[in-house]
């Protein structure tokens, strides 16, 4: 018998049990499956050194009930791989949750999407949930928010830039609730780049623990340590598992652990009646309850209404942060490093944590918010960063979560601005589930806004434009302009004669609203053209109107797009005999960083589209909703 297990005692010698029990589930599980079969399978062997440990949290520590697993105040804990969920599969099983299937396999609990995308990530995400909680915990006090985050990670995640990243974000923001569990491999007696993964989070701001555990009492002590740390916790665990654990007498640990079960049930009845006498019950209530509620609207509405004074368009857009923070009190903004003396970015009217030219480590914490629960997270960066915030927007997307993020179109990044990126607003439009929207007005901007925080599909990215020419409100408004901003799209200005009388449908978004509006009125002052100019702020949000909504605004005339972007994309509503504007007009545009659509004025568009017209054979074919 190991020495480990020579002495122990019975409550210690049950938790070595439940570890080997959800050792062997993993291990039948393994060995049923080839490993073509089963490319995402773990062996326990690859675990040693964390089953003990996970099995100790969970017995003794976690605040968990099976029976409520979307309890608030639970605690979260995640894994890091997708090789780790059969572990989490296994301890869930054991203790009696639905969650876990036979096959270990995992549905329905919150936190098993964290192991999906690319390393690094989860140690991020798992700081926003700590984020979260810190969040709520001074809010509502310890009373209603008193748990923790506990994330399972492999080595590679924590060696990554990602995960520096948001260490360092962890540590400068006090995330005392988050602690992170590693192993090292048995036989590691030396290894340099662990030492070396070990001294960065300390100097990020860490506690960082290597431990070799003699048995539970140790292990035990450990994560006692960890409950009154006032640091994130970074603990590396190693050393192997013994080869055999006595077994109890028949019929012991049929079913779920009994003790598990029993002291996370006590905790969550003790939280409700606290709940219930609470003064701020129905706040909380709804805070984590999610969602967009209908008072929300009319308040939102309302606020944009008793707005007097005159704005810049970008203002307008980061003036509904201000709203947002009145309205809902749980916002949290993160900001990433922008020049602020730039012409593009304004003071944010809003007290926000800064996470300097972190942008990756910013939306992975966004993630974790969102994941977490009874928070809303923005994050503000400039466009240039979209590459950055690109793995965590596609997490979002696979896994659904409604994140927020505003992006400053010309602004500059902490580097500077070297050159214009035209392709990022298509590169963001490709993204399935991502709603991407681009205003233009102070009314397409609150629309926007609106259209964003109720999108259900995914993530949602806001592109707030500099200053428009002229005012497009007023000219829809006296131009025939129809159809709702909120549908997506809609017509800004209606060509003279209406929608059957038109000679080419002008299609734009954003800031280039009134350069299309001038270029029109250049087109009908030549004579004999009748233009209608369609503002289209969100493609997908117009992708799912009705058919007859779309070519009501689309119309059958020719279609020609303007915008300061890449035309990649653009054929889906142009048609593949339609003309696209942009800065493609001069190859050498990029190398000006303060130009967005350099030595095209409305005099070159109309020609464009002049010469445009008088081609043959304009038909519609390949465009949709038309």
């Amino acid at each position: 018998m190991d020495d480990r297990l020579t002495g122990c005692s019975e409550a210690d010698l049950a938790t070595w049990r439940f570890a080997d029990a959800a050792r062997r589930l993993v291990a039948g599980r393994s060995a049923g499956m080839t490993s073509g079969a089963a490319p995402g399978s773990v062996l326990p062997e690859a675990l040693e050194p964390l089953w003990l440990p996970v099995a100790v949290l969970w017995e003794r520590f976690l605040r968990f009930d099976p029976a409520a697993p979307l309890w608030p105040d639970r605690d979260r804990f995640a894994v890091s791989s997708v090789r780790m969920r059969p572990l989490l599969g296994a301890f869930l099983r054991l203790t009696g949750s639905t969650a876990a299937a036979p096959d270990l396999t995992v549905t329905g609990y919150p936190a098993a999407g964290v192991s999906v995308g690319l390393a690094g990530q989860p140690v991020a995400i798992a700081a926003g949930m700590a984020l979260a909680e810190q969040t709520l915990e001074k809010r509502f006090g310890q009373s209603l928010v008193n748990h923790r985050t506990w994330l399972l990670s492999g080595r590679a995640d924590l060696e990554t830039g990602l995960a520096m990243e948001a260490a360092m974000l962890a540590g400068q923001y006090h995330l005392h609730r988050l602690c992170v569990m590693t192993d090292i491999p048995p036989g590691s007696v030396s290894d340099p780049a662990a030492d070396m993964t070990l001294n960065c989070f300390q100097a990020a701001g860490w506690s960082v623990r290597r431990i070799r555990p003699a048995g539970v009492a140790e292990v035990a002590a450990v994560l006692a340590a960890t409950l009154r740390s006032r640091r994130p916790v970074l603990l590396a665990f190693e050393g192997r598992f013994p080869a055999y654990i006595p077994q109890p007498p028949q019929g012991e640990t049929s079913g779920a652990w009994v003790a598990v079960t029993r002291r996370g049930t006590t905790l969550r009845r003790s939280w409700l009646r606290r709940l219930t006498r609470h003064r701020q019950r129905a706040v909380f209530e709804r805070a984590t309850g999610g969602g967009i509620t209908d008072r929300f609207t009319e308040d939102w509405r309302r606020l944009w209404r008793g707005l007097r004074r005159p704005e810049e368009l970008n203002s307008d857009g980061y003036l509904a942060l201000e709203f947002l923070e009145r309205l809902i009190p749980e916002s949290v903004f993160l900001t990433s490093a922008m020049d602020a003396g730039h012409a593009a970015l304004r003071p944010l009217p809003v007290a926000v944590r800064a996470c300097g030219a972190r942008e990756g480590a910013m939306a992975g914490f966004l993630n974790g918010m969102t994941l977490h629960g009874g928070v809303r997270g923005f994050g503000v960066a400039a466009l240039g960063s979209a590459d950055r915030l690109r793995p965590a927007l596609r997490f979002a997307a696979i896994t659904r979560q409604r994140i927020l993020c505003v992006l400053a179109e010309g602004a500059a990044g902490a580097g500077g601005v070297l050159w214009q990126q035209p392709e990022q607003l298509a590169g963001l439009r490709a993204m399935k589930d991502l709603a991407v929207f681009r205003p233009g007005s102070r009314r397409e901007v609150v629309a926007c806004w609106e259209g964003a925080l109720r999108w259900e599909h995914g993530p949602a990215v806001m592109i707030i434009s500099p200053s428009v020419s002229g005012d497009p409100d007023t000219e829809a408004g006296l131009q025939g302009g129809r159809g709702d901003p909120g549908r997506g799209g809609y017509i800004l200005r209606e060509a003279e004669g209406g929608l059957l009388n038109r000679s080419v449908t002008l299609l734009t978004s954003g800031g280039e609203a009134g350069l299309a509006l001038e270029t029109a009125r250049l087109l009908e002052a030549r004579g004999g053209c009748r233009v209608a100019v369609v503002s289209l702020p969100c493609w997908e949000i117009f992708a799912l109107q009705d058919r007859d909504y779309r070519d009501g605004v689309l119309g059958v005339a020719p279609r020609a797009a303007l915008e300061a972007a890449s035309g990649f994309g653009w054929e889906r509503w142009t048609g593949g005999d339609g003309l696209f504007i942009g800065p493609e007009e001069n190859p050498r545009a990029e190398l000006n960083p303060e130009s967005v659509l350099p030595d095209l004025s409305a005099e070159h568009c109309a020609g464009r589209i002049a010469h445009f017209l008088r081609l043959p054979s304009r038909g519609r074919r390949g465009a949709e909703g038309g």
